[in-house]
C-alpha cells in the first residue's frame, strides 16, 4: 500500500495480521486485552471465539458510530474477573458545560461542526476481581486519527476520562486505546496530568 510503503504485502493482509495479533495475547498472557481497529466480522468468527478457548470472556463488540464495521474489544481472564457492566460512549457527545459554552463561540464553530461528523467511540467495563471482590473499571478506545487533529483528540481524552471517571464512581481505573499520539504528544500529557 502506499501508505505504508515499508510494509510487506503479505504481512498486510487480515488473515496474517491477526493471526499475529493472536499469538502476541497468547505470549502476553495479560489478565486484561484491550484491542482497537477490531473488525466485527473478525470479533465474531476469530478473536472471541479464539480467545474464549484461551479462558477470556469478550465484552461486547464496541462498533464506531457510522457506517465502519470496526471498533473496540476487550477480553479478560475469566479466572481473574468477572464482568459487572459495560457500556459504549460516543466521544463526540461531549457533556462538559465549560467545553460547551468554548465550542458555541464564533472562532469555533468550524471545530463544532466537524466534532459531529467524527464516529470515535471508547467503551468502558466494569470488572470484579475474583480474588478480593474489588471492582475496577477499564476503557478502552481508538481516538481520531488525523495528524493535524491533536486538539480533536484531547477534546476526545478529555471525554473519555471524564466518562470513565464518573462510571467507575471511585473504582481504579485502567484507560486502554490508540491514542494516536506520540509520549510527548498533548494528548498523551492530557491523559497522563489532565491539563
Amino acid at each position: 500500500s502506499t501508505m505504508y510503503p515499508y510494509f510487506a504485502p503479505d504481512l498486510a493482509r487480515a488473515e496474517s495480521r491477526l493471526q499475529k495479533v493472536l499469538e502476541d495475547v497468547r505470549v502476553a498472557d495479560a489478565d486484561i486485552v484491550a484491542l482497537q481497529e477490531v473488525d466485527k466480522k473478525w470479533f465474531e468468527l476469530l478473536y472471541e471465539p479464539v480467545l474464549s478457548a484461551r479462558g477470556y470472556r469478550a465484552t461486547s463488540w464496541c462498533g464506531k458510530s457510522g457506517q465502519t464495521q470496526e471498533g473496540c474489544a476487550t477480553f479478560v481472564k475469566r479466572s481473574m474477573f468477572t464482568i459487572e457492566d459495560e457500556c459504549a460512549i460516543r466521544l463526540t457527545e461531549l457533556d462538559d458545560e465549560k467545553i460547551l459554552r468554548w465550542l458555541d463561540e464564533d472562532v469555533n464553530v468550524e471545530l463544532k461542526t466537524a466534532l459531529k461528523k467524527i464516529t470515535s467511540i471508547a467503551q468502558l467495563v466494569k470488572l470484579k476481581s475474583i480474588a478480593d471482590g474489588k471492582e475496577i473499571v477499564v476503557g478502552n478506545t481508538h481516538l481520531f486519527f488525523h495528524p493535524g487533529a491533536m486538539h480533536v483528540r484531547i477534546l476526545q481524552a478529555h471525554a473519555f476520562a471524564r466518562k470513565a471517571r464518573e462510571y467507575g464512581a471511585g473504582a481504579p481505573l485502567i484507560l486502554c486505546g490508540d491514542f494516536n499520539g506520540e509520549p510527548d504528544d498533548g494528548v498523551i500529557r492530557y491523559l497522563r496530568s489532565g491539563e
